[in-house]
């Protein structure tokens, strides 16, 4: 059944019976000559596309809501890290000369030289 009583042989190409490619339906700029099978064709189309648009939108927010968590996790692993690596530098005794006790000092002037 056509929707209109107008009929336009470029807009009506398909085959008798069986409604034309979506793709070209899709290229047409008006609905004028498509039957109602193909009307529904492409209304079905842009609910599936936007269907498919919606969830992976959704999908992705998802995602990024998770990669967020994960990132502030590893935030504030990476700051009690600091934390405990710092203390245990502030632990650490300074290093010291090490400095012989006096009596293994030698006094050159009392080696006699002969």
């Amino acid at each position: 059944m056509q929707t209109s009583e107008v009929v336009n042989p470029e807009i009506t190409q398909g085959i008798v019976g069986f409604p034309r490619d979506i793709n070209e339906l899709l290229l047409l700029d008006t609905y004028q000559g498509m039957t109602d099978e193909e009307i529904n064709l492409i209304i079905d189309f842009k609910i599936t596309r936007e269907r498919a648009t919606q969830e992976h939108m959704l999908l992705a927010a998802k995602q990024i809501t998770e990669m967020t968590e994960k990132i502030e996790i590893e935030r504030d692993s990476c700051k009690n890290m600091e934390s405990m690596l710092k203390s245990m530098i502030d632990r650490c005794k300074p290093i010291q000369t090490i400095v012989p006790p006096k009596s293994l000092e030698f006094d050159c002037t009392e080696i006699s030289h002969g």
